[in-house]
């Protein structure tokens, strides 16, 4: 898996192409992502993620929060 930052570069990237760089598709596009590999992650590094993802939200600025720790719950079928 690439790092955060370059996870967050490509995602922005591939929404500003579709003219929705200013969407909160990053957040679930990063929550499906990161939700195979969040349950087996260590406490330390699950906060971790989620500080950079409450981060990444911030920067966005969009009114309403998004619900990592249930995004990041879900398990894609």
């Amino acid at each position: 898996m690439h790092s955060f930052e370059h996870l967050v570069a490509e995602i922005r990237e591939e929404l500003r192409l579709r003219g929705l760089e200013h969407s909160s598709l990053i957040f679930t596009k990063l929550a499906q992502q990161y939700a195979p590999y969040y349950q087996s992650f260590e406490p330390e590094r699950k906060e971790a993620l989620l500080i950079k993802l409450k981060a990444l939200e911030r920067s966005v600025g969009l009114q309403k929060p998004f619900d990592w720790k249930s995004a990041l719950s879900t398990k894609k079928e």
